[in-house]
């Protein structure tokens, strides 16, 4: 998107109020009369400055009609000596000098040298300079000058130019008050600079806040007005751009309805044509990729077409148009597969890049790009030509310094997954050791957790690729599991470790450090927080620069490693002592386990490379629930998901089991007793939906009986209430050993349910949970945190948050059960620990009392956020009670976002009650580990009990129920394990009861 100018009806007023002669409606002799005043007035007369200020505004009038060059030029050359005859002092000089720079700035789009932008900046910045406040003249002197900074901003990169743009605007909005005719344009180029710097740093706020400036820019701008194709199309761009972050489809259809209005305003010939063109077809592909509608595709690519046709080479702006054409006819290509449309986009988009000069933060994407159509070639032709280019390209992308982090570690992506098409191991080994000093510089703590989520979005798949490509060369295991931890959780890591790559330093060297920070504050700083850093002069590539320079003196002259991408390995290794972990990893290259033995061992396992196909249809199968969200038939999704899981022994859970020798153990692996079965006809799908049915009793009322009948074989503890103990007495049996296993899945294996994986009732032996107890990481270093919290309950000083929700705000299905588990938690905990009942409460109310509870319990609904997994949450009540319950939904909803804000000292345990608290609903963000779960582990809940997806209503009430009273029971598990094996006695027991794997296999552990 072009760094789109702001249009001002009274900027050529502005600098023609010193004109004294008449107009002529003859273009070519417009001048006359000033040519000869100038004639007739000898040098050192002081009015000789005035008439050749005249002669340039009309020469400037005369070209603006006729587009001749030589009256630019001359235009230019009278309004220089006007200028020059003007002293200092002078009241008029400001005005000749801001003239001047429009002059320049006109030029400059016409033949895009950079001398004439230089010169009307700094021709621009003296006319503010002489300007008092107060004059009339200052806002729309310090417009212009705003966008000369822009313009020149979006050829050259630097910082400082776009910090410089916003706070000159922000001033002319400021001065320029509700009705007056220009505060239009002041506050349409605002927005354009807040818009800029989106795209740069991907903060929120900043296209909150741009398109409340356009909007105000169109409300203010009248249908007629010539100005108002131009605000149109500023606002349906930033529309637009927040429809691509939160994909609503409203501000789509917004996007598209202004920008035809704007195409429909703005005339042929008209020099603003080609930008709504180009930004109306980038919306019609958006949606044609979206709902898939021919004619969108064909009017993007149409609309493309005319935005090049009408841009001559020259114009900065033909690449942007280029680049925007070359992606329709890719799109294109991609659903017709004609050779021929693939070859155009390479074409243009070879065309886009020639005209793109180095420094240019918009080359990255177009080297990008055009890196992706020529890999595409490549893959339907075979010509090594095309992948060699395409190899060069992404490498290009990855060293442009001065473009978003984003965007060149897209670029190193694509040439490292070419590099291994190729087997070009080491070479990719080496472009991905740069993409990984990139990654610190992609987000900081500065920003919001949505904005981290967005960028994030940029760099999904890098961890698979980057350790297949780090076992290739070396198969060696510490370096791949390295590269997962680098490329893996870089939010929570953030959050977790923010200071503790400087407190090192600080202590060897406090000057270094605060330049440290400094310098990577101002790569990722928001621009009103940079005049308080000492280094506001660098540009972002200066700054890049800089830190990389320090970071390699440090490393080198200091020996400390102060950046996540050199972690040792020996503190890499020490997050899994003592503990069983596997991570594993697939690609279209190879598929691996990585298994930690626990003694800082480090095993590879090479798997079937058919895993990575196989994969990722089942990822998306079991989004799908196995198609039960589609045909409802329960039975059928069952079945399915039993194949699924026999799959997921077979080729995964059995091997790495064996790896370990861990052998099945009889008592796990007896078969489950005919009489202990509940009738498949007695299973509700999930949670129960239907008040008017309200919750089954009967059904509860077996599931407790029979789960109290199920032994409890791996803790060792009886599920019976003995009265006179409270439950606390032991039942000594020949308590087995069973092992602890960790399970880390990259990719689409992040969703999949590991600790269910086997034969089912079919051959318990062949069951993962005959052979060891499950929990989940999502990262090493996550995993690591959760192991310096207290590793057991103390009866004197636990306490429980007991959060239940029988009925939700807006029309949400109520959960009866909830109640049902309330009553019944709080029975089995009755003088074990105090507890505190929150039913139907707000959400401050509940982030008001957290940190006073080490556990917390949620039994209410779930929602996991495809879009923006950061929005996904507990469904709780709103704020505004007076609205009645059912419309009390404003900020109802506990986020994952403010979960993860929160910090809770004493904390242990978190069971949450509800769907889809563990699933990775976003398949760009799998690798982040987003999730309540993850939220609450991050907010400092070691140990989370979750659901990968929906939820029973009846089994999640007897699961929780059998779960604590073995957690509070004694026995000879203690520690962190207890909560593990607690929760796997109880899912197993679910099981056996219930062998249904859509009902008893969604509830997951979390933590050490």
């Amino acid at each position: 998107m072009p760094f789109l100018k702001a249009k001002f009806s009274r900027i050529w007023q502005l600098f023609r109020r010193n004109s004294v002669s008449g107009r002529s409606t003859n273009g070519s002799d417009i001048a006359k009369p000033s040519i000869e005043a100038v004639n007739l007035t000898p040098t050192g007369n002081p009015d000789r400055a005035v008439y050749l200020n005249n002669l340039s505004n009309h020469l400037i009038t005369q070209y603006e009609r006729g587009g001749k060059l030589e009256d630019l030029t001359q235009a230019i050359e009278y309004g220089q000596k006007a200028v020059d005859l003007t002293p200092t002092g002078n009241p008029n000089r400001a005005s000749r000098l801001s003239n001047l720079s429009i002059y320049l700035s006109t030029r400059y789009k016409r033949e895009g040298k950079l001398e004439d932008l230089t010169q009307a900046i700094e021709y621009s910045q003296e006319a503010v300079n002489l300007t008092p406040t107060g004059n009339p003249d200052q806002a729309g002197y310090l417009g212009n000058l705003s966008i000369y900074l822009g313009t020149r901003y979006k050829r050259e990169g630097k910082l400082e130019d776009l910090t410089q743009a916003i706070k000159y605007s922000q001033e002319a909005v400021d001065l320029t008050p509700t009705g007056n005719p220009d505060r239009a344009g002041y506050l349409n180029n605002l927005s354009n600079c807040l818009s800029t710097q989106y795209k740069r740093e991907g903060k929120l706020e900043d296209l909150t806040q741009a398109i409340k400036y356009s909007q105000e820019a169109v409300d203010l701008t009248p249908t007629g007005n010539p100005d108002r194709a131009g605000c149109l199309s500023n606002l349906r761009f930033m529309i637009a751009t927040r429809y691509k972050r939160e994909g609503k489809l409203e501000d789509l259809t917004q996007a598209i309805k202004y920008g035809q209005e704007a195409v429909n305003l703005t005339p042929t010939g008209n020099p603003d044509r080609a930008g709504c063109l180009s930004n109306l077809s980038i919306y019609l592909g958006t949606r044609y990729k979206r709902e898939g509608k021919l004619e969108d595709l064909t009017q993007a690519i149409k609309y493309s077409q005319e935005a090049v046709d009408l841009t001559p080479t020259g114009n900065p702006n033909r690449a942007i148009y280029l680049n925007n054409l070359s992606n329709s006819l890719s799109t294109q290509y991609k659903r017709g597969g004609k050779l021929e449309d693939l070859t155009q986009a390479i074409k243009y988009g070879q065309e886009a890049v020639d005209l793109t000069p180095t420094g240019n933060p918009d080359r990255a994407g177009y080297l990008s790009n055009l890196s992706i159509y020529l890999g595409t070639r490549y893959e339907r032709e075979g010509k090594l030509e095309d992948l060699t280019q395409a190899i060069k390209y992404g490498q290009e992308a990855t060293n442009c310094l001065s473009s978003p982090p984003s965007i060149r570690i897209r670029g190193c992506l694509n040439a490292v997954n070419y590099l291994a098409q190729l087997q070009r191991w080491q070479e990719a080994r080496a472009l991905l050791g740069r993409g990984l000093e990139i990654l610190p510089l992609l987000i900081s703590n500065l920003s919001s957790k949505l904005d981290q989520e967005n960028i994030m979005k940029s760099i999904s798949g890098l961890a698979a690729i980057g350790c297949a490509v780090s076992l290739e060369c070396s198969n060696n295991g510490f370096e791949a599991i390295r590269v997962l931890e680098l490329s893996r959780g870089t939010i929570n890591r953030l959050a977790t470790n923010s200071t503790a790559e400087t407190s090192m330093l600080y202590r060897f060297d406090p000057g270094l450090a605060k330049e440290f920070e400094d310098l990577r504050s101002l790569i990722n700083a928001p621009s009103e927080g940079r005049e308080n850093l000492s280094r506001t002069t660098l540009s972002k590539e200066a700054a890049a620069a800089k830190l990389h320079e320090l970071v390699t003196h440090v490393r080198t002259n200091r020996g400390l490693e102060i950046f996540p991408s050199f972690a040792p390995k020996t503190e890499l290794l020490e997050t899994s002592f003592n503990q069983v972990t596997v991570l594993l990893n697939t690609t279209r290259f190879r598929t691996d386990a990585l298994l930690l033995h626990g003694d800082k061992r480090v095993q590879v396992l090479p798997l079937d490379k058919s895993i990575f196909q196989h994969s990722k249809y089942y990822y998306h199968r079991l989004c799908g629930r196995f198609g039960y969200n589609e045909h409802k038939n329960w039975r059928r999704s069952n079945e399915d998901m039993r194949q699924f899981l026999i799959w997921l022994w077979d080729q995964i859970v059995d091997p790495i089991l064996n790896a370990f020798s861990f052998k099945p153990s009889e008592i796990l692996s007896r078969p489950n007793a005919p009489d202990s079965q509940v009738k498949t006809s007695c299973i509700t799908p999930y949670r129960q939906a239907d008040i008017s049915k309200g919750l089954d009793a009967e059904t509860l009322t077996t599931y407790l009986e029979l789960m109290k009948q199920q032994p409890n074989v791996t803790s060792s503890v009886s599920s019976a209430k003995p009265s006179e103990t409270r439950f606390r007495a032991t039942i000594r049996n020949s308590v087995p050993s069973f092992p602890r296993i960790h399970w880390i899945g990259v990719g689409h294996m992040g969703s999949f349910p590991f600790h269910a994986a086997g034969y089912g009732s079919q051959d318990p032996s062949k069951n993962i949970m005959s052979c060891a107890i499950s929990s989940y990481a999502s990262t090493l270093t996550a995993q690591a945190h959760g192991k310096q919290k207290p590793a057991a309950f103390e009866a004197s000083s636990s306490a429980l948050l007991l959060v239940a929700m029988p009925k939700t705000p807006g029309g949400q299905p109520n959960l009866p059960g909830t109640e049902r588990e309330a009553e019944i938690i709080q029975d089995t905990l009755q003088g074990l620990m105090a507890v505190k009942l929150h039913k139907l409460q707000p959400v401050d109310v509940i982030l008001k009392d957290l940190p006073f509870y080490n556990s917390v319990h949620f039994a209410c609904h779930g929602y996991a956020d495809p879009q923006s997994p950061f929005q996904s949450g507990l469904l709780l009540c709103g704020n505004e009670p007076e609205k009645g319950f059912n419309k009390n939904t404003r900020n109802s909803m506990l986020t994952v976002e403010t979960i993860s804000s929160i910090n809770t000292q004493h904390s242990l345990l978190a069971f949450l009650s509800a769907c889809c608290t563990a699933e990775n609903a976003s398949s760009v963000l799998m690798d982040e580990g987003i999730h309540l779960a993850g939220g609450l582990q991050l907010a400092g809940y070691p140990h989370v009990i979750a659901s990968l997806w929906e939820a029973n209503d009846a089994l999640s009430v007897a699961v929780a129920e059998k779960f604590y009273r073995i957690v509070f029971a004694e026995s000879e598990i203690v520690g962190h394990d207890k909560i593990a094996y607690a929760l796997h006695d109880a899912v197993l027991a679910a099981r056996r009861i219930c062998d249904d794997p859509l009902s008893w296999a969604t509830t997951i552990h979390f933590g050490p």
